[in-house]
């Protein structure tokens, strides 16, 4: 989408300055690193969403507390990516614990939790022969 093009370079931007400003472990540049990844694969560039999301959530569970809302936003976004690019194996556990910690986190019909619910749907269906596994890509993460 165009939409994601335009936004892709300022997503970039948002990142480099929090990076240098808060640091790469700051929750303000998560969020970031977050958006940024969900504009990324807007773009059509999978493959760097899911590399910048998946070195977010290795660095997340190092710095950020374990129930920590973040942890599990990042790894939403990383395993919506992964399922956008077919790699539903990989998506599954990323997927698997956003849903558990936003459900303790938010409550089990938060809308956040009800997104990562869909994609978990989109597997079972497609490793079940099921309907279209196609989905949009939304704009903004999971947020409390």
């Amino acid at each position: 989408s165009d939409r994601f093009e335009e936004a892709e370079p300022l997503a970039l931007q948002a990142l480099a300055t929090s990076r240098e400003t808060l640091g790469p472990a700051h929750p303000l540049t998560f969020l970031i690193t977050n958006n940024t990844g969900a504009a990324l694969a807007g773009a059509g560039r999978v493959d760097e969403a899911i590399s910048l999301l998946s070195a977010a959530v290795t660095l997340a569970d190092e710095k950020l507390p374990p129930g920590h809302i973040y942890r599990f936003n990042l790894r939403a976004m990383l395993g919506k990516t992964l399922v956008e690019a077919g790699r539903f194996d990989e998506a599954r556990p990323f997927l698997t614990q956003a849903m558990e910690g936003l459900s303790k986190a938010l409550g089990a019909q938060h809308p956040a939790v009800q997104r990562v619910a869909q994609q978990l749907a989109v597997i079972h269906e497609s490793q079940s022969g099921g309907a279209d596994t196609s989905i949009p890509i939304e704009e903004e993460s999971p947020d409390p």
